[in-house]
């Protein structure tokens, strides 16, 4: 992947999320064995706030100032290619040094939860990201986070919000330049939670892409706080040395 003029080790990181989405075998409990923990068919009483003023209203309570001055610091990141990178984080600001020695210089964005962007000149790369605790994931596949009893997974195209009764989508408004991140109104789709034992999922819709009314079912694991699909799981990040 190229990021203006610079190639990062990460390169199929670009569209995470882009790869198939239904759970692997495996991820999910046998049918009989699970419960459907909460689930979601109505709309909201009251949409929260999609406006760029309001955005941050549909994660309350995550602080992504502070998210990214915990990532101060040396990374060891998985690379797409199976060997690792070094990402070293100060303020805003990143270096990424690939496997190959290969040094790289970048800004770092977190505007949503669920995903992580470098910027170099005008073009953003985004990484799916996450935490639950001091474990730090990211990399290709679909992210998100539980904060108490809500749900919030990063899309392609934008999030879905579950608060364990409404469940919501909100698109990203397109824009150019440096407009902050605003969401155009919401649309209402089915979500549930499902647990056995110790393993809980959470199955959420999202439009399908130019069809109007027509929604594809999806699934991700809840790890702790973090919302991990098959892949994630395998990106865990690594404080470097």
């Amino acid at each position: 992947m190229r990021l203006g003029g610079l190639t990062l080790g990460l390169a199929s990181l670009l569209c995470a999320g882009c790869g198939k989405d239904a759970p692997k075998a495996g991820d999910t409990a046998p049918a009989s064995a699970v419960k459907a923990a909460a689930k979601s068919e109505a709309p909201a009483s009251k949409a929260p706030a999609t406006t760029a003023a309001g955005a941050s209203d549909l994660w309350q309570g995550l602080d992504l100032g502070a998210e990214l001055k915990r990532l101060e610091g040396k990374w060891t990141v998985k690379s797409s290619f199976g060997g690792a990178d070094t990402w070293e984080v100060k303020g805003d600001k990143i270096t990424v040094t690939t496997g190959k020695g290969e040094t790289k210089l970048g800004t770092l964005k977190l505007d949503m939860p669920g995903r992580v962007g470098i910027k170099e000149s005008s073009m953003t790369s985004y990484y799916s990201y996450t935490r639950d605790g001091d474990d730090l994931y990211i990399g290709l596949g679909r992210a998100g986070v539980k904060l108490g009893d809500r749900y919030i997974v990063s899309t392609n195209r934008g999030l879905v919000r579950f608060d364990g009764k409404a469940c919501t989508y909100h698109e990203k408004k397109m824009s150019f330049g440096e407009k902050p991140l605003a969401f155009n109104d919401p649309v209402e789709v089915k979500c549930s939670v499902q647990s056995a034992g110790e393993k809980s999922l959470l199955n959420y819709q999202v439009p399908k892409f130019m069809k109007e009314g027509e929604f594809e079912d999806k699934s991700i694991d809840v790890v702790g706080d973090a919302l991990l699909d098959g892949q994630m799981k395998g990106n865990k990040a690594a404080k470097a040395e």
